[in-house]
């Protein structure tokens, strides 16, 4: 039977469900509120005969166990195939940030040592100028996907068209795996160059089963339980649609949207647009019935409520009666946008806390149940470590780092002096610290206070970006902003600076922001200086730009 491997799940559930939809891409039409005729569509049986002969090409290059296929692509059925051909072949598939630029892809080739790379035709500007560098001569196969961009790949050297691939290749015999096998996860954080985050295949697996309690289902101990969860939900017309409306190179988009549909029998839903348009998510949702949704924090879930708000204002409001969960992770969510979408949908908000390292914590909004911003119910296991070492105590008001133990990493990739500091030792049992710093309140609840690597002292005191974001945030002319210590030579160290974008047409004067901030948190946490800006510079999955926003000042 199906170890607990991606592969092994997939091809056990094409098996089962041969003929449902394993991968819809497209964009609605403009005001059409349906799916367009350029709509692409995988059954479960196309998607793994797909992955078979991209495995089969992998083969014909002697690419095999623990050997690295890079995905440069955006969200797309190829993604998802390429990467399931690489799990088949027991390859490592790497998730390449779509933005890098050769500097940042030279080392990443370097580092996760890629032996292919597959990349959208859109980018090949940066394909072509990395392989004038020598990390690139190591790659055995540049791979193109054609993304309707009309451009041109002739400057590519040695390109190899995805479409003549899977014309040309028969697909490949599956092959007997192991739960030991690696999987990785590349993050680059807030600062710095990416970093591989190494996980045992059958321990990752298993961490990716708490979808079915997302689902309220039986979460399974074996592969057999998968097949036989997913038929009799299937059978009961209960079968996951998952909308990922972030990137599927970062963990939310992947593991909570893609993964979480996957192992459930259930289909992914992308959308083609390479820029978020919260209409099309709406409409795709719509016209797909899709029950659950993907996004990362207020960066995608403010847009959205704006247009549930104008839709529902011109009396043409969207139909969201399939949809029955929102799920966030690695950006705030904040109470007043969960309780503005919980006014046009009747669903549940999972917002989690956690970094690719680890879950930490997680809290579930609905209707009936009151919502605080960054307040968060433990996941069993995590627990806060202080920096001399105690684990902190309920109601202590004392601030330690998260450390968290559910699916530890192995390792970060050749970087043993990080793993050594971050998957640490406690009690006997193995965390991950990946700089998280919260407080635990009287009921035991996980206040968050921000990134250790973001902390400002300011004349001696420390100010947590995050907990001076969600008091700005609160303001109803604020749309974004960021928080950011910026050097100071007088007798602070660090001053606090804000990076605000208002709404349009607001007036709102800097000194306003700050009496209102001022009646929230301590004067020390006021922001000093404060920047009005027309955009917030962010990650396409809505990660902050710290650096970008220190530079402002």
């Amino acid at each position: 039977m199906a170890l607990l491997h991606f592969a092994d799940l997939f091809e056990a559930i094409a098996d089962e469900f041969c003929d449902a939809p394993a991968l819809v891409h497209g964009v609605a039409e403009p005001g059409s509120r349906t799916t367009g005729s350029n709509v692409r569509r995988y059954s479960w049986g196309e998607y793994e005969v797909a992955a078979s002969k991209f495995a089969n090409f992998l083969s014909d290059l002697d690419i095999g166990v623990d050997q690295k296929v890079g995905l440069f692509l955006h969200n797309s059925p190829e993604y998802l195939i390429a990467q399931f051909g690489a799990f088949k072949q027991r390859c490592v598939p790497i998730n390449i940030n779509y933005r890098y630029q050769a500097r940042e892809l030279a080392y990443l080739i370097d580092n996760a040592d890629l032996d292919v790379v597959v990349f959208h035709a859109s980018l090949s500007d940066q394909i072509a100028a990395v392989q004038l560098l020598p990390a690139a001569k190591r790659v055995k196969a540049w791979v193109r996907v054609d993304d309707r961009s009309g451009r041109s790949t002739s400057e590519v050297v040695g390109v190899l068209s995805w479409n003549d691939i899977l014309a040309s290749q028969i697909a490949a015999p599956r092959v007997e795996r192991s739960e030991d096998d690696r999987y990785f996860l590349y993050t680059g954080g807030t600062t710095g160059m990416p970093k591989g985050v190494v996980f045992r295949m059958g321990d990752f697996v298993s961490r990716m089963f708490t979808a079915y309690t997302y689902r309220g289902w039986v979460p399974p101990t074996s592969a057999h339980d998968v097949i036989v969860q997913s038929r009799l939900h299937a059978d009961a017309g209960d079968r996951r649609v998952s909308l990922v409306a972030c990137p599927l190179m970062h963990g939310t988009g992947m593991w909570l949207g893609a993964f979480y549909a996957h192992l459930c029998g259930g289909t992914t839903l992308t959308m083609s647009s390479r820029g978020f348009d919260a209409d099309e998510l709406w409409s795709v949702a719509q016209a797909e019935r899709a029950d659950a949704i993907t996004i990362v924090g207020d960066s995608f879930a403010v847009p959205m409520l704006r247009a549930l708000d104008t839709a529902a204002e011109t009396g043409n409001p969207y139909d969201l009666s399939s949809l029955r969960i929102i799920q966030s992770s690695g950006v705030m969510l904040s109470a007043e946008t969960q309780t503005g979408l919980l006014r046009h949908c009747d669903v549940r908000i999972v917002d989690s806390m956690g970094s690719t390292e680890g879950g930490m914590a997680r809290r579930i909004a609905t209707r009936a149940t009151p919502i605080e911003t960054a307040t968060f119910e433990l996941i069993p296991g995590t627990k806060l470590v202080s920096d001399d070492g105690r684990v902190v105590q309920t109601g202590s008001g004392d601030a330690g780092r998260v450390a968290a133990s559910a699916v530890v990493p192995l390792e970060y990739f050749k970087d043993p002096e990080k793993s050594a500091s971050t998957f640490v030792v406690i009690d006997g049992v193995r965390h991950a610290m990946a700089g998280d710093y919260a407080t635990l309140d009287a009921a035991g609840r996980l206040v968050l206070l921000g990134r250790g690597s973001n902390c400002i002292n300011t004349a001696g005191e420390k100010v947590f970006p995050e907990e001076v974001e969600e008091s700005l945030k609160r303001h109803p002319e604020v749309v974004d902003c960021l928080v950011v210590g910026v050097e100071d030579e007088g007798k602070f160290g660090q001053q606090v600076a804000a990076v605000v974008c208002l709404a349009t047409g607001s007036v709102l004067h800097t000194d306003e922001l700050k009496q209102h901030v001022h009646a929230d948190l301590a004067g020390y946490k006021v922001p000093r200086l404060i920047k009005i800006v027309t955009y917030i510079e962010r990650s396409a999955a809505g990660k902050a730009d710290y650096v970008w926003a220190r530079s402002l000042f």
